[in-house]
């Protein structure tokens, strides 16, 4: 089948695009933004389909996204001419893309998995107004099963205020009806995501953080043959996934949101707090926050104020 050049010219776009952004992923409306600000000459000369004009910009994006959706399930343009890169796509809806450099090529660089920490405390800070700290594994006590505590232990935990912010109207409603006024949240950090390591490494992260309203699977390095598993995965088990810009912390971006849950299980957080000093310190903190409404940073290893 012959390709229409206005098709392959949106093809090139979308590539070149996801390229300047390797290893991010982007829905059909993400890039129709990037398109929209690397391609402003194309996006000014769309002004009609079928021959009648649009009736605003939000029409016109609509139908760019849903030209872009007709390459995603068509995904021809999958290598360039040198086969060094490949344009991957999700399975799942909203479908995503990820300009995936072949292999574990440009993963080299990325710093070893305890200086990525204190950069995914920076950017929960920075996003979602979060206190975390770190959970060091051997900082539990000795047990005599000390099997069943394989994979119990997530690597960094926080605390989120979701009343800041707020009038204090609200805040005292809250208060009175004891519902919720922060989230949970529980992460298990990795350098490199790929189709070896994915499963066993998205499970670990299934076992130490389900217990929490939000776990998440982080990775400074995610290849697209891992993507696609963790797309199937994370529908079905609910924890999400979070490619961590380790060049630029405020860059990094929620591939996949977490199924968050309504509440704790406080069972599996207390027998965490049981065996882990680490642990019972940060519930010490959560239960402080309950209490009082106060969080005193210093007690936190990450806020808004950097790495103490």
């Amino acid at each position: 089948m012959t390709v229409k050049k206005s098709e392959k010219k949106l093809r090139d776009m979308i590539t070149a695009c996801l390229r300047k952004k390797a290893g991010h992923t982007y829905t059909a409306g993400d890039i129709v933004g990037l398109i929209r600000q690397d391609y402003p000459q194309y996006y000014a000369k769309k002004t009609k389909k079928g021959g009648i004009p649009f009736a605003s910009d939000k029409e016109k994006d609509f139908q760019i996204k849903q030209e872009i959706n007709r390459e995603f399930h068509k995904v021809v343009y999958d290598k360039d001419h040198s086969g060094d890169f490949k344009v991957i796509v999700s399975p799942n809806s909203p479908r995503r893309a990820l300009y995936d450099v072949k292999g574990k090529e440009g993963f080299e660089d990325i710093p070893p998995e305890e200086d990525l920490y204190p950069l995914l405390g920076q950017y929960l800070a920075g996003a979602f107004d979060m206190y975390s700290m770190r959970i060091v594994e051997n900082k539990a006590r000795k047990e005599k099963d000390s099997v069943s505590n394989k994979w119990l232990h997530p690597d960094v935990v926080g605390l989120q205020n979701i009343t800041t912010g707020w009038h204090e109207e609200i805040k005292e409603c809250v208060e009175s009806s004891k519902n919720d006024k922060a989230k949970l949240w529980s992460f298990e950090v990795k350098r490199i995501l790929d189709a070896r390591t994915v499963r066993q490494s998205f499970f670990q992260a299934v076992s130490n953080s389900s217990w929490s309203h939000c776990g998440y699977l982080v990775a400074a390095g995610i290849d697209g043959p891992a993507q696609g598993e963790l797309a199937l995965l994370a529908n079905f088990y609910g924890i999400g996934l979070i490619h961590l810009d380790f060049r630029d912390p405020s860059e990094s971006r929620i591939v996949i949101p977490c199924r968050e849950r309504a509440t704790v299980d406080w069972a599996m957080a207390n027998r965490l707090a049981r065996v882990n000093t680490d642990a019972a310190h940060y519930f010490e903190q959560v239960s402080d926050f309950y209490r009082k409404t106060k969080i005193i940073k210093s007690k936190w290893t990450y806020t808004d104020d950097g790495a103490d």
